[in-house]
């Protein structure tokens, strides 16, 4: 098994909102860089790979509009009191008895998504190339924001949808021994 640890990731969110005053759609797109986490890689069984907790700090969000991210901050998320989300994976499924090196795997990981005090099982679509001694991948999942306390927003001026689509853009190298 080989330690790899995250050395470049990103989250994403992409939420639709409406505008009120002038009946305008919009989809709101949100960024941070703030990611930790560790995946043991078995590379001649891949079925063996174990991931470790992906701990998200939600505080470092950021769009297009500092208003929106504060609002986020302050009330949806609420990340003064509750910086960070963790994912922490349960089950992989789907992943080949073997990978070759260039060739793209996809896969399901299942797990637990702590939001604030909230906790819901989400399911992520992986898909990720090894390129020697790294992998590079992208994860997606959709999530209501109602299942963790945190929308739809309902304001005078915009209202969001529900439903957020969240992407994991990564790069993880093998780990200093």
């Amino acid at each position: 098994m080989k330690r790899l640890i995250l050395i470049g990731a990103a989250v994403l969110y992409e939420v639709s909102e409406t505008f009120f005053q002038d009946n305008r759609f919009a989809v709101a797109v949100g960024t941070t860089q703030a990611i930790a986490g560790e995946l043991l890689i078995d590379f001649a069984q891949p079925s063996n790979t174990q991931i470790g907790d992906i701990v998200i700090d939600v505080s470092q969000f950021t769009s297009d509009e500092s208003r929106r991210d504060n609002f986020i901050r302050n009330n949806a998320l609420q990340s003064a009191q509750y910086p960070l989300a963790t994912f922490t994976p349960q089950s992989i499924d789907g992943l080949p008895a073997q990978i070759a090196e260039g060739e793209s795997v996809s896969f399901t990981m299942t797990g637990d998504l702590t939001v604030k005090e909230t906790t819901r099982s989400v399911t992520w679509n992986v898909t990720l190339t090894l390129d020697g001694d790294r992998i590079v991948g992208t994860a997606s999942t959709e999530i209501l924001m109602s299942d963790f306390g945190a929308g739809p927003i309902q304001l005078a001026f915009l209202a969001t949808e529900d439903q957020v689509n969240l992407f994991f853009d990564f790069v993880a190298v093998s780990a200093a021994a």
